[in-house]
């Protein structure tokens, strides 16, 4: 039997450590998870500093010119946030980590892999996140509306001008655009309830599939 002698080096630094993060960027409920950037700045020399997210810590390299470190997390939602903190000793500055992730599942192939038996567990079904989803469509409504409302405005300012024309001009701008909401609201209603119908669908096949899996069987 040989032992091995091993010691352990404990490096104290009285150095201040500052970090700043680029935007994260990645997927959500993925393998490949979202990845940030951090640079970390000292005053005087190189050190190791501590980084706190939340419930992730890291180490990560600090250098008086700056060093970048990449960190990954795995999120679950499409808008990533974490309130971060770095740390040297008893030095301790806060930073803030965010970005839109993109989503890189498919619900079908988690159903086939499901049907294989390749997973039995639900949360290793990747949805969609459907905030982000409706927060996606709500911004583009929104989008739309502006922009019919600008060119009204436009078509108002300019027949206007023209007495005998620009009350007629007007209730036509005002009937389109109310048409138009109205279409973009039935739209983004019927878009709602399919993802719902969809997402339920999914949901009691998945449930039938495990039910039928793990259901006993007898013999006679």
């Amino acid at each position: 039997m040989v032992l091995k002698k091993w010691s352990t080096v404990t490096m104290l630094s009285e150095d201040r450590c500052k970090a700043t993060s680029n935007e994260a960027i990645g997927c959500y409920s993925c393998e490949a998870g979202t990845t940030a950037e951090v640079n970390c700045y000292t005053r005087n020399e190189d050190t190791m500093a501590n980084v706190e997210c939340e419930k992730e810590v890291f180490a990560i390299r600090c250098t008086p010119k700056g060093h970048n470190t990449n960190i990954t997390f795995f999120a679950n939602n499409a808008k990533f946030r974490r309130t971060c903190s770095i740390s040297c000793v008893e030095n301790s500055e806060g930073f803030e980590i965010k970005g839109n992730m993109n989503y890189s599942g498919s619900i079908w192939t988690s159903i086939h892999r499901a049907i294989r038996g390749d997973t039995t567990r639900y949360n290793k079904i990747n949805f969609p996140d459907i905030g982000h989803v409706i927060d996606s469509y709500i911004g583009y409504m929104k989008t739309v509306i502006i922009v019919l409302a600008i060119v009204g405005i436009g078509f108002l300012l300019t027949y206007t001008m023209i007495p005998q024309a620009g009350f007629k001009v007007v209730k036509n701008i005002l009937k389109g655009k109310l048409c138009i909401f109205m279409i973009l609201i039935e739209i983004l209603f019927f878009a709602c309830q399919f993802q719902h119908f969809l997402i339920q669908c999914v949901f009691n096949v998945l449930v039938q599939l495990l039910v039928s899996r793990h259901a006993p069987t007898f013999r006679h």
